[in-house]
């Protein structure tokens, strides 16, 4: 039995629902008239592309609980609690304070060794084909393909640890799926959105700097990650939280991009470039946003036992 990038699998996977806010942006631009849209479907939309970082724990939760099952001791995935935000294809971008007081910033997290890919070259041959059936189910097992309106496809099988976690979340893998690929198509319908977005950004920077200078933290543009990296360097492990200092930086961040109306002019930026589907697809994108709280709640359970 070969698998090939096994770690990167498991962690595209278990990650699935959050890949869209990485993808390259490729698309036509429609012609309708971003106001035109409803606020509801614009705040939808935002919120699809936030992905919450309790999903990612509960997901690796299960895997861990599930392959534990199996007979092998995996440890917990300790990146899983230490995700940096990442919406619109900008990292850091806040959802609120709380979560910036949570995250921090990934330039102050030393690198260190990635446990699981550790534990997993510990393993002989047979564990690790044994780790392997675990994840994935038998070779020849089901697969779940979805094809998207842009032409692509996410497939990923319907058996083994991974598909029982996002089962156990979004009540199957066909769902999972379905929730990845309609990011994935709202974000590859903004076609040059990400030039748009950086222009609209810069001419923010002065505004924000002003407020954060206020805020005692003198910084260059919205580059906060490099002034944690200059304050405070890289002092924590995977998975710790931030200091005090740090959470203090971060929810000045938050404070200031709301100020500015970042997340909003982001926001604007993309929908401006997608007004067609975003017409086109109101219904799903309504029932998304109230399936990913549903989601969200399920790995709230499952984090708490």
């Amino acid at each position: 039995m070969t698998r090939i990038n096994s770690r990167v699998q498991v962690r595209n996977l278990i990650m699935v629902a959050g890949l869209g806010s990485a993808l390259l942006l490729a698309g036509c631009t429609g012609g309708a008239d971003a106001g035109d849209i409803s606020e509801e479907t614009l705040d939808a939309a935002s919120t699809l592309t936030a992905f919450p970082p309790e999903i990612s724990i509960a997901q690796a939760l299960s895997v861990q609980e599930c392959v534990r099952a199996a007979g092998l001791n995996m440890p917990f995935d300790s990146d899983a609690a230490q995700s940096t935000p990442l919406s619109y294809g900008l990292s850091n971008l806040f959802s609120s304070a709380d979560e910036a007081r949570r995250t921090g910033y990934a330039t102050t997290i030393s690198e260190g060794a990635d446990v699981v890919s550790e534990w997993e070259k510990s393993l002989s041959s047979s564990d690790r084909e044994k780790y392997y059936s675990a994840l994935f189910g038998p070779d020849g097992g089901e697969q779940i393909e979805v094809s998207l309106d842009n032409g692509m496809k996410l497939s990923t099988s319907k058996e083994g640890c991974i598909a029982d976690a996002q089962t156990a979340l979004y009540g199957s893998v066909e769902d999972a799926l379905a929730f990845a690929g309609l990011v994935n198509e709202y974000l590859s319908t903004a076609g040059d959105a990400g030039n748009e977005r950086d222009a609209q950004v810069s001419a923010l920077a002065p505004d924000y700097e002003k407020c954060m200078d206020a805020q005692g933290y003198d910084v260059n543009d919205f580059d906060a990650p490099a002034l944690a990296l200059e304050l405070f360097g890289t002092y924590r492990a995977p998975g710790e939280a931030p200091s005090s200092e740090e959470q203090a930086l971060a929810e000045a961040d938050f404070n200031c991009q709301t100020e500015v109306d970042l997340r909003d002019t982001v926001a604007s930026t993309f929908a401006s470039q997608s007004a067609d589907w975003l017409k086109a697809n109101e219904g799903r994108l309504l029932a998304m946003q109230e399936e990913l709280q549903l989601v969200k709640e399920r790995a709230v359970d499952i984090i708490n036992g």
